[in-house]
């Protein structure tokens, strides 16, 4: 579910695309900051009213590029995890995610053992919220939500901050200019439901 769409060639994609190679500004930064701040705290209770449990336990899909390092969305995402504490700060439990034995550099659809669980973490009995920084074919988010509940996650919610957008692809410029040219952010449209939030603020 992703909480905003980065188009190719405009600012949205820019920003997505900047902040892995540090060139984004700290404008750009605090941006990406308040994507997770809503991700992670306003619509944390939409998430648990519909998966029916609360978060307990978050992981950051690893990149495929560096997969042997933290991916730069650590960055972004540490700062939330230390300052919003739904459920008794539940929510710092970080699972981390390691290559597996069918790891690919560029992967484009769903591999069950893309990814492992890291040593020292354990996902058993937690929902997992996973979060990824875009979305272009979902298969490395989806391989990584797999490896979490082969080992145990009782829940996993993957939680993009952007759904990315090529207006190359067919149907994309459709899709942006009957669903998006004239839609300003809307905080109340819930990533969790597709609609309103389920939980009235």
């Amino acid at each position: 579910m992703p909480l905003v769409y980065a188009i190719k060639g405009a600012q949205s994609g820019h920003l997505m695309h900047n902040y892995k190679t540090r060139a984004t500004t700290p404008a750009g930064t605090k941006q990406l900051e308040l994507l997770c701040r809503l991700g992670f705290g306003f619509h944390e209770r939409c998430i648990r009213q519909v998966v029916g449990e609360p978060v307990t336990a978050w992981a950051v899909a690893p990149s495929t590029h560096t997969p042997a390092t933290r991916h730069l969305l650590h960055t972004v995402v540490l700062p939330t995890t230390r300052t919003l504490k739904p459920h008794g700060g539940a929510v710092g439990t970080e699972i981390t995610l390691v290559p597996g034995p069918e790891f690919r550099r560029t992967p484009r659809e769903w591999l069950p053992r893309m990814w492992k669980v890291g040593s020292g973490t354990d996902p058993a009995r937690h929902h997992v919220l996973l979060l990824d920084d875009t979305w272009t074919t979902g298969g490395n988010a989806q391989s990584a939500a797999t490896a979490l509940r082969e080992a145990g996650a009782s829940a996993v919610t993957i939680l993009t901050l952007a759904r990315w957008l090529d207006r190359n692809r067919d149907s994309v410029p459709e899709f942006i200019a009957r669903h998006l040219a004239h839609r300003d952010l809307d905080l109340l449209h819930c990533p969790a439901s597709s609609a309103g939030c389920p939980t009235p603020f």
